[in-house]
């Protein structure tokens, strides 16, 4: 979900991933290590990772099959990853013949590091933060089936298991941590207000002054730790906000198109929003990862020598995000595969027309059509004016 100014969705990601302690760094993992050397076994592939995603970098928890530089820092900058791609969209991210692929083809994965097929399926917590992926790759093409993409979401979901038995486990230590300070302040706290209430009869007593500047001391530091106490049990219960929220379209298209449109060639992708921050109001499923599914489908059906068009367009009382990817028809399946980041209660509308070849699928505020000419998605929704406040720049961010 999505909050008003700036990027917040993945600046609450990535504190949440380093509140986490995950990226500390750790000679072995066994836990994480039964899960990927079970992935790889099991689904007869040349290496499995788990994957976190940082700001800049990836870190591999724990790997088997990976060899050369990325094996030896356990992790890579973002040019060498497609679990990016996976976290941007929230949904498995397959990959069957890399060099063949559009989107892919001239990653350094590809090109330098010999990486020719790629599953990854994402690592989402409860709080709906994505930390990375469980993946998979193989250095010769091939074909993921249906069965083998559930084996590795329920490996993904052991993962996850781990993840968060290891922050709760985290949290509790720190709780009791707090807890096991409080007694002292409050015992020496106890000490001063008896001793100072035993002068009560005696008010010129000069130890009198001095015991009360104690007592305020004192109070200060247990009322600290409450806090501190208080903060801690809070972010044990920490959830992503639900009901309609305020989004800076403008910035969410910006990062989306630099995070998916990065594992591609610059030229693939034009990308048209101009500066200005363009808000909107959205109540609905997370809209950042329904954007990236439509970015990701428009540049893997590129047609050969074409480029795909992103641009935001404001309209009098709408802003309306168009996405295009001319020359190839777009397999039904794809377009609504596509699309369904988007599906609202009355769920999705399409129209076949055999002679035209053309399919028209709506999900709520997001039409998609595809044709022999290509493919267009097209996403209107109502402007939202930013509310201003006198000396502040807003009061909130993507989330």
């Amino acid at each position: 979900m999505y909050q008003a100014v700036g990027d917040v969705s993945e600046e609450e990601r990535l504190a949440s991933l380093q509140a986490s302690g995950l990226l500390e760094p750790s000679e072995t993992d066994d836990s994480f290590d039964r899960i990927t050397r079970l992935a790889r076994t099991v689904l007869r592939v040349d290496g499995a990772m788990v994957s976190l995603v940082d700001r800049n970098r990836q870190m591999f928890k724990s790997h088997v099959g990976l060899s050369g530089r990325m094996a030896s820092e356990s992790g890579s900058d973002l040019d060498r990853s497609f679990c990016k791609v996976a976290v941007a969209s929230g949904k498995p991210f397959l990959i069957e013949d890399a060099r063949a692929d559009p989107l892919v083809r001239n990653s350094p994965l590809v090109t330098e590091d010999g990486i020719e097929a790629y599953a990854g399926a994402p690592l989402k917590i409860s709080t709906g933060h994505i930390f990375g992926t469980l993946c998979v790759f193989e250095e010769t093409p091939r074909r993921w089936s249906e069965a083998e993409v559930e084996i590795l979401e329920d490996f993904a979901a052991m993962t996850v298991a781990e993840i968060e038995y290891r922050m709760k486990t985290r949290e509790v230590a720190g709780l009791e941590a707090l807890a096991h300070r409080l007694p002292g302040p409050v015992a020496r706290l106890g000490d001063v207000v008896r001793s100072t209430a035993a002068l009560v009869d005696t008010p010129d007593d000069p130890r009198l002054p001095r015991m009360a500047e104690q007592a305020r001391y004192r109070l200060a530091a247990v009322e600290a730790l409450t806090q501190d106490l208080a903060q801690s049990a809070a972010s044990t219960r920490t959830r992503r906000p639900s009901g309609p929220l305020r989004v800076d379209l403008t910035a969410l298209v910006q990062r989306i198109c630099r995070l998916v449109g990065s594992a591609a060639r610059p030229e693939d992708l034009e990308v048209r929003t101009g500066d200005e921050p363009v808000y909107v109001t959205w109540e609905g499923p997370d809209l950042g990862q329904g954007l990236s599914l439509v970015v990701m489908a428009a540049l893997h059906h590129l047609g050969p020598g074409q480029r795909a068009d992103v641009s935001l367009t404001r309209e009098s009382e709408h802003v309306r995000v168009s996405v295009t990817s001319p020359g190839r028809l777009m397999p039904v399946g794809d377009l609504l595969r596509a699309s369904g980041g988007f599906v609202t209660d009355e769920g999705a509308t399409s129209n076949v027309t055999s002679r035209q070849r053309q399919t028209t699928v709506r999900n709520g505020p997001l039409s998609a059509t595809t044709s022999a000419s290509g493919s267009r998605f097209e996403l209107v929704l109502p402007l939202r004016t930013p509310v201003r406040t006198a000396g502040a720049g807003g009061s909130s961010g993507l989330g």
